[in-house]
């Protein structure tokens, strides 16, 4: 039985691409589809397993950061667990009023109101963005399943027509080289300018590190972005943040530090390492912007010459 016509060109398209196109479908497929997968499965564990063993304390809103299609952003304060901050998403309480929190001690970033369904409306957004990142998984999985094709059962690839299209063609010149070029660019730019400074304050903290003890400010965690830790250093004026810690520190809680005296601000947790995850990350960064300004550099000149060559229609 002979198959339609449409299936046909969508495997003749998969089956004709390079091999390094393949592999950058199956990389971008992955990176795009595995981390939102987690997030939503690890969303509702989270709440599963703090309804079975969460810590049920009453909680003070502090704060509440308004959301148009998702449940509002609460700053609570626990009353009887210690004093710090978490956040948690809810419709309901507002700012001064309570409510009844269940949480994780060993991870208090770990939170939800003891009244949230399993299945909350972020799950129905996480949904959605699944949803679209299966349609991208499903183009990865073709591209692993063609490579394998040519890898290990060594299938040879299949001839194409030399009038294949370059994958700058359809583009005008200016935005050729903004998307290729300018735009990683600056990534790399902004990227390698965080990265020098954190691996610099690494190296101060290795060098000119001497310890200390500061006392806890401030600490709020968050589920879904930067958890803040505010210390201020014996014999400070004003307090820093720290950007490597571990443990679940309290308010006024002493702390053991390592700070550099000549520079008041770079100060963190002892024995913590000098380059840290946060800087590790940062130079992650970095790189992967540097390595896609290469390829987008090499990538527009290649299609700028091809240009140069074709006569004008």
């Amino acid at each position: 039985m002979t198959p339609r016509p449409r299936v046909r060109r969508a495997r003749r398209t998969i089956t004709t691409l390079s091999n390094r196109t393949l592999l950058t479908a199956v990389l971008a497929g992955l990176a795009l589809a595995v981390p939102l997968g987690w997030i939503t499965v690890d969303h509702v564990a989270t709440r599963v397993a703090l309804r079975a063993h969460g810590v049920h304390v009453y909680a003070l809103v502090v704060e509440r950061v308004h959301h148009t299609r998702t449940p509002d952003e609460l700053v609570v304060e626990p009353e009887m667990a210690g004093s710090f901050e978490t956040t948690l998403y809810h419709s309901n309480p507002h700012t001064g009023e309570s409510v009844d929190l269940l949480y994780d001690p060993r991870s208090p970033s770990r939170a939800i109101a003891a009244d949230e369904p399993v299945v909350d409306g972020l799950v129905v957004v996480f949904a959605l963005l699944d949803a679209a990142a299966a349609v991208v998984f499903w183009a990865a999985l073709r591209a692993l399943v063609e490579l394998w094709r040519r890898w290990v059962l060594r299938q040879p690839r299949p001839q194409v027509a030399a009038s294949g299209q370059p994958l700058a063609a359809g583009l005008s010149a200016p935005r050729m080289w903004l998307g290729l070029v300018v735009v990683p660019l600056a990534a790399t730019v902004t990227f390698g300018a965080l990265a020098t400074s954190a691996v610099r304050e690494g190296l101060a903290l290795r060098h000119d590190g001497v310890a200390g003890t500061a006392v806890v400010e401030h600490v709020r965690w968050a589920r879904y972005g930067v958890t803040e830790l505010t210390v201020r250093v014996a014999g400070a004026s004003s307090a820093v943040p720290v950007h490597e810690w571990s443990g679940t520190p309290s308010l006024d809680e002493t702390m053991p530090v390592v700070l550099v005296p000549s520079q008041p601000r770079v100060v963190t947790q002892a024995g913590q390492p000098d380059i840290g995850f946060r800087t590790w990350r940062r130079l992650l960064a970095a790189a992967v912007s540097a390595a896609l300004t290469i390829w987008g550099l090499a990538t527009a000149a290649r299609e700028t010459r091809r240009r140069g060559r074709t006569p004008a229609r």
